[in-house]
């Protein structure tokens, strides 16, 4: 853990994302927190006052008025990756989410 209370594991992650020129969708999938940290226990009204208003700006244009999303972005923000990456982040994993849940409602049509 470092002084933020971040996995070692999370920071090496955020730090080679951050280098890429262009990050692929896997390497978003694999970026994890491998546990909580203090983000993890912040609010979005904690997480807005601990970030650049340019940053929040940008989070909640993208994310509109899912404030779910918002807080998980300015999470990966505040946690060290790069906005625009935090962003890709955040719609990687809602991806994920909405793929998972295709296939549990297919399964039940099938059951």
């Amino acid at each position: 853990m470092d002084k933020k209370g971040i996995n070692k594991k999370c920071l090496e992650g955020i730090e080679r994302i951050n280098k890429r020129l262009n990050p692929q969708f896997r390497d978003f999938v694999s970026l994890k927190t491998y546990g909580m940290d203090k983000y993890s226990k912040m609010n979005l009204e904690s997480l807005i006052r601990a970030t650049d208003l340019i940053v929040v700006n940008m989070v909640t244009n993208e994310f509109h008025r899912d404030n779910k999303s918002i807080a998980c972005a300015l999470r990966w923000y505040n946690r060290g990756l790069k906005v625009y990456y935090s962003i890709a982040k955040v719609k990687t994993d809602l991806t994920i989410e909405s793929s998972i849940k295709e296939k549990i409602e297919k399964m039940k049509k099938v059951i």
